[in-house]
């Protein structure tokens, strides 16, 4: 599932003309293309959704007439089409490959043909699958060892458009009565530093079918056999802006998931799912409009955790997924498709927001570290790492709202692509360009690392910026290449 914010028309009014903006200029590779730097010999392959519209972009010369396409059927969607557009503004001799990923196991293979049948030098993909919690991500495990088989390509993905729906904080207990019962509640504020607040809010959108799903500190299959025995019983629990309590749920890790229609169906409300009702609940009611909720995690009074690390996510499944905004959110997301080393993670910056080359990074993008608490074991389960390791992801900023050609009811017109979508095939352009200048691919995400432009006034690494936004040129530089 494309994790791209792609907000064609919505975000027309606060982006520059189509015409003028180039993202390729933005990122400083007019010295590589002057010297002929163009991706002649590189290959480029390209994961997403699908390509419904290429033949028509051939005949309109957005996209070359060779691209090589492999795996299912790739009608099924068309954000790959803007995707290719990208590379291939970027670097346009580099020879382009595509393939239809969706599902994590759909995108893993997609990696694994691109590699060996199409040989492709560098892969971007933008299938972030739904968040996950304290673990790595399928499609990370899957590609960290398609990466390890073949050191010599270069993997970039789109950081996550999943910012906000994230907190992580120790457990710090402050007394609450909820339906007549004592409780010791987790202090959402007092655990990041601020006011005492045990109440974390979310607020559901209007929207016409949905699922929203809260889990704290969960577990790598959502099976309860795997949950780890070091996790204490918790109550969470949803409740309306009276406080009457509208689903719950007990576990070691809790997953509350919620269905909820615009209007009724003619069955009846469905029920929300969780395992035990420790609570008594009012049936959860019908979204017709934007509701803040409220939420809980409780624990009975008399219970000593000393340092119990807390996690909460908020999910809204339905048309795509996104994260649902958290009161208390922090910085990162857990079990992000970017969870590894082996991928290099690119988010988006707003372009219009620029001055002398620094930028404001687009609300939605993931910002980092971002941390796993669990890893592999001999027997091919999980075990809970003594700490949360965590990696220096996102690694780089691109901006976005990049003009592609877009095909719609009227005809086909340009219009910004939006998201990190958008910024991962343009640092894979970035990097076709400089392995076309013959920088060999082991040395290129040090390089740009190096050169990368600090969009803070802290140097080194930045959570929202990464390293900072990239300079082709300046690698190019750095590396003592002729451009």
């Amino acid at each position: 599932m494309a994790a791209c914010a792609a907000a064609f028309g919505l975000q027309q009014a606060a982006t520059q003309d189509a015409s003028t903006l180039d993202v390729g200029r933005l990122l400083h590779t007019y010295r590589l293309r002057h010297a002929g730097y163009e991706g002649q010999g590189i290959r480029v392959g390209v994961i997403s959704d699908g390509a419904s519209n290429y033949a028509d972009l051939v005949a309109q010369s957005a996209l070359p007439s060779d691209v090589t396409f492999v795996g299912r059927d790739p009608s099924r969607g068309d954000e790959g089409d803007w995707m290719l557009q990208i590379v291939h503004q970027i670097a346009p001799q580099a020879r382009l490959g595509f393939c239809p990923g969706g599902s994590p196991q759909d995108t893993d293979e997609c990696a694994r043909q691109l590699v060996s049948a199409f040989h492709a030098d560098v892969v971007v993909d933008d299938t972030n699958p739904q968040p996950v919690f304290d673990f790595p991500s399928p499609k990370a495990i899957a590609f960290a060892e398609i990466a390890e088989a073949h050191p010599d390509v270069l993997f970039f993905t789109g950081a996550g458009n999943n910012g906000g729906g994230y907190y992580q904080g120790t457990w710090s207990p402050v007394p609450l009565v909820v339906n007549g019962t004592r409780y010791l509640a987790q202090d959402f504020g007092r655990s990041l530093g601020g006011a005492s607040d045990p109440y974390e809010t979310v607020t559901l959108p209007a929207d016409p079918a949905a699922t929203v799903m809260l889990g704290t500190s969960a577990h790598p299959t959502s099976e309860s056999g795997d949950c780890s025995a070091e996790n204490p019983e918790v109550t969470l629990a949803l409740l309306d802006a009276r406080d009457d309590v509208l689903a719950s749920t007990t576990g070691r890790c809790p997953l509350l998931q919620l269905q909820y229609r615009r209007a009724p169906s003619p069955f009846g409300p469905r029920a929300p799912a969780f395992r035990r009702p420790p609570l008594p609940s009012r049936p959860f009611p019908f979204a017709f409009s934007p509701e803040k909720l409220r939420i809980v995690v409780l624990m009975p009074v008399g219970s000593s955790l000393g340092g119990f690390n807390l996690k909460l996510v908020a999910i809204l499944g339905g048309q795509g997924t996104s994260p649902i905004p958290l009161g208390y959110h922090t910085d990162g997301a857990a079990g992000n498709s970017a969870t590894t080393q082996h991928l290099i993670a690119v988010a988006a910056v707003d372009p219009n927001s620029g001055w002398h080359d620094r930028y404001l990074y687009e609300a939605f993008a993931n910002s980092g570290p971002q941390c796993l608490d669990y890893q592999r074991n001999i027997s091919g389960g999980w075990t809970r790492l003594p700490g949360p390791e965590c990696m220096r992801q996102p690694a780089f900023v691109v901006p976005d709202r990049d003009p592609v050609l877009v095909g719609t009811p009227k005809g086909d017109e340009y219009r910004p692509f939006q998201g990190d979508s958008a910024a991962g095939p343009a640092a894979a352009g970035v990097a076709a360009l400089l392995l076309s200048a013959r920088m060999p691919a082991s040395r290129i995400v040090p390089l740009l690392k190096q050169s990368a432009i600090p969009q803070s006034n802290a140097p080194g690494w930045n959570a929202h910026y990464g390293y900072g936004l990239l300079d082709a040129d300046a690698a190019a530089v750095a590396a003592r290449l002729r451009a």
